[in-house]
């Protein structure tokens, strides 16, 4: 858990249910990171994109995910 900074709820968290001030770890999406970066060294990131909208259902733009990528965590 960690607390939440801003209105908007990171890629890899969800809202607690019943703490709005709080984020948990969604492990699919967390998950889902790892791969993002191992995918990042041969792929595109429009391809990544593609990649997770087929595995989660998520939209993400190439721009959201550079930014999860330098995060780090």
């Amino acid at each position: 858990m960690r607390k939440r900074n801003s209105s908007t709820i990171p890629f890899g968290w969800d809202r607690h249910p019943k703490n709005d001030y709080l984020l948990v770890k969604n492990s699919e999406e967390y998950d889902m990171i790892a791969q993002m970066k191992k995918l990042s060294e041969t792929q595109s990131l429009r391809s990544i994109g593609r990649y997770v909208q087929a595995h989660l259902g998520r939209t993400i733009t190439p721009r959201g995910i550079t930014k999860i990528l330098k995060r780090g965590y």
